[in-house]
């Protein structure tokens, strides 16, 4: 008789939990159980449909942002006034949105789309988030665009804190890690600040990449 009493604590417990993130999970808005599909979508591999949540969080933002304007304007016209203030409001939940689509598009080659959400994400967020400038680059590398990929590795490079570059593997079969790695190199010779050389070392040591073939890469290619 007392473990079927246990049990049926055990029961009730579980009967419990479940009804305190079901009512959690009901107080969570639209945008945000959409975010969380694309984020489990992006977690799966699954890109073709992490991009449509994504796009239903974008969707749903700018139709509460078109709500917060049209309100302005209503209480311009109803106080008779020439003119109303909007500020344009982007949220985490949004620029996450954006980036984590551009992510998708990227895996699922359309570097057209990935560039154009990645410059959302780069406009509109915090201007420190440098990682950004790699995605942008890496995305127009592997279109064959190396000149703005160049640039944009540059501004990862030049505006990037610290004195370790970030974790980045290098395929030598893929030309795009190989020009990162020449406009690294490019820094190097072009600037006295160790950090670039410390990071030309760390690429080396965790990547089967040789400090002669980048330079050898950078010669043959540095009329960019």
């Amino acid at each position: 008789m007392k473990r079927i009493c246990v049990l049926k604590k055990s029961v009730l417990v579980a009967v419990v939990y479940m009804a305190f993130f079901a009512s959690l999970y009901a107080q969570t808005t639209d945008v945000e159980k959409w975010s969380i599909r694309g984020d489990e979508y992006y977690e799966k591999r699954d890109y073709e449909n992490a991009i449509k949540a994504y796009t239903q969080v974008i969707d749903l933002r700018l139709k509460e942002e078109d709500e917060v304007e049209q309100k302005a304007k209503s209480w311009a016209m109803a106080t008779n006034s020439d003119f109303y203030e909007f500020s344009r409001t982007w949220t985490g939940i949004e620029i996450n949105a954006y980036l984590q689509r551009g992510h998708s598009y990227y895996r699922l080659k359309n570097y057209d789309a990935a560039i154009a959400d990645y410059k959302v994400v780069a406009e509109n967020y915090d201007p420190n988030f440098y990682p950004i400038y790699v995605s942008l680059g890496d995305a127009y590398g592997a279109k064959g665009d190396f000149t703005n990929a160049v640039s944009n590795w540059k501004k990862y490079i030049e505006n990037k804190p610290g004195t370790k570059v970030m974790s980045y593997n290098v395929d030598k079969s893929y030309l795009a890690d190989m020009w990162f790695c020449a406009t690294l190199w490019e820094k190097k010779l072009l600037s006295d600040d160790p950090k670039y050389e410390k990071w030309i070392q760390e690429i080396c040591n965790n990547n089967h990449v040789t400090r002669a073939e980048i330079e050898t890469f950078y010669k043959e290619n540095r009329g960019w």
